[in-house]
């Protein structure tokens, strides 16, 4: 798995010589565990147990201080899985949480 941080974008995954994923949130799990191997201090969580206004199974990348996530924004139109799978690039977007850090 290959991570670049773009400014526009947050985050851009591209597969490399990686194993297929099929499921969100194991995605989630491996891009939280390489930014993890980083240096960033996240975890993958479910948006809906954070209180946000979406379906179950829709997941993040957040910093552990709720400071920063990284989410699908294009969540209800596509599966990452599969652009993964495929060799695209998956972008990410980068939201701040926490006011104080604008």
């Amino acid at each position: 798995m290959l991570i670049r941080r773009m400014n526009n974008v947050g985050l851009v995954v591209t597969r490399g010589k990686d194993n297929a994923i099929y499921k969100e949130s194991t995605l989630m799990y491996y891009i939280a565990k390489a930014l993890s191997e980083y240096g960033e201090d996240v975890i993958r969580k479910e948006m809906c147990k954070d209180g946000h206004l979406v379906n179950d199974g829709v997941y993040y990348v957040v910093d552990r201080k709720r400071r920063y996530c990284y989410y699908d924004d294009d969540y209800a139109v596509r599966d990452i899985c599969k652009d993964y799978n495929d060799g695209n690039p998956v972008s990410l977007c980068f939201m701040h949480l926490d006011k104080t850090t604008r």
